[in-house]
């Protein structure tokens, strides 16, 4: 979550960096990193939706239908809060005027509208298509009966087809891919894969490499390589990216040790509100300054001091998003699952005591 916001702080904020100068390399290369945090969150919920569905097949569709509880009704609610933005500041608004508002506020709640309304929407998408209907085709070819081998040959199989397809809309970008990445980590951690501690540095240098690949072929110096610009990149960080979340998910070697000692699980807590809730404040955040100095010149104090102070500004509106709304939402749509007959004063779930729930079944 936080790579994902300084990728989108350095694409608003980036000019007030000095063209040419040591910061804006510096930046350019971590925006890399940053841009592509969300491939960490694709691999991660891949692995848990696989592990859920060959775990408990029967049991699949209690689990999926809570998680589209809980993941696509704040999502609505943060849809409705851009259309009253969008009504308050007409001249910041996506939103096409007369009858052609209706079939483009559709397609945002279909998350498959080419211009979203919200730019994360693709990834909620992906969640829902993940968590729904992924595992209704598992369930049509009895997938948990295959053999490994063969479930494995289908995953790549889907990986060289989805980077072939051209992608319309957002919601069918390439590195949805990474969703495959974390069914083939799941596949090597029950075929006996340990990631033992020691090894996660080996890991993490490749990730490095990486990145560091990304980069160069951004800059165009990587031209002398036959790979068509769909599979290069992202083939690039795949192999790192695998082996950083075999050794999160395996709860081995350092790195795993240092997120466990700074508390990072409570922050993770408001995650999916924080990843709801960022772009639309450091889009506010920018054009507030842009207000407050109209004409400015580049400035490194703006972008550096300005970066941990954007930074703290959304995570108090995903804090608040999370509490006050996505927690909200939950218990009213848990509410709404019980039977009738279940709900009186002894039965009615504390909003603490549900979150907790909530976040230990998440």
């Amino acid at each position: 979550m936080t790579l994902v916001f300084f990728g989108h702080f350095e694409a608003l904020f980036r000019s007030y960096l000095p063209a040419g100068g040591v910061s804006q390399r510096v930046v350019e290369f971590l925006a890399v990193i940053g841009h592509q945090g969300v491939c960490f969150f694709l691999v991660l919920s891949g692995y848990f939706v696989y592990q859920g569905y060959l775990g408990n097949p029967r049991g699949y569709n209690t689990f999926g239908l809570r998680r589209l509880h809980r993941i696509y009704p704040p999502y609505v609610a943060m849809c409705g809060l851009y259309v009253f933005l969008s009504i308050l500041f007409p001249n910041h608004s996506k939103i096409p005027s007369g009858i052609g508002a209706i079939p483009y506020l559709a397609a945002n709640l279909l998350m498959i509208s080419s211009r979203p309304l919200i730019t994360v929407s693709w990834t909620v998408g992906t969640l829902l298509a993940l968590y729904t209907l992924v595992p209704l085709l598992w369930a049509a070819v009895r997938y948990e009966r295959w053999k490994p081998a063969y479930r494995i040959a289908l995953i790549l199989a889907i990986v060289a087809v989805w980077q072939s397809i051209p992608k319309p809309i957002p919601m069918l970008d390439g590195r949805v891919a990474f969703v495959l990445v974390g069914f083939a980590l799941y596949e090597a951690v029950s075929a006996g894969a340990s990631f033992e501690a020691g090894g996660e540095i080996a890991g993490l240098a490749i990730l490095g490499c990486g990145y560091l690949l990304w980069y160069a072929t951004d800059r165009g110096w990587m031209t002398f390589l036959p790979i068509p610009n769909s599979w290069s990149h992202y083939t690039f960080l795949a192999p790192g990216i695998f082996y950083a979340c075999g050794y999160i998910i395996r709860g081995r070697g350092r790195v795993f040790s240092c997120l466990e000692r700074v508390r990072l699980p409570n922050l993770g807590r408001i995650s999916y509100s924080y990843y709801l809730c960022h772009g639309l404040v450091l889009t506010s955040l920018h054009a507030l300054l842009v207000t407050l100095r109209p004409e400015s010149s580049p400035s490194l104090a703006v972008f550096w001091a300005g970066l941990p102070i954007a930074y703290c500004c959304t995570l108090i509106a995903g804090w608040g998003w999370f509490r006050f709304v996505e927690v909200r939402l939950a218990a009213w749509t848990t509410a709404l699952r019980t039977p009738t007959s279940a709900v009186g004063p002894a039965s009615i779930t504390p909003p603490s005591t549900l979150l907790d729930r909530q976040v230990t079944q998440t």
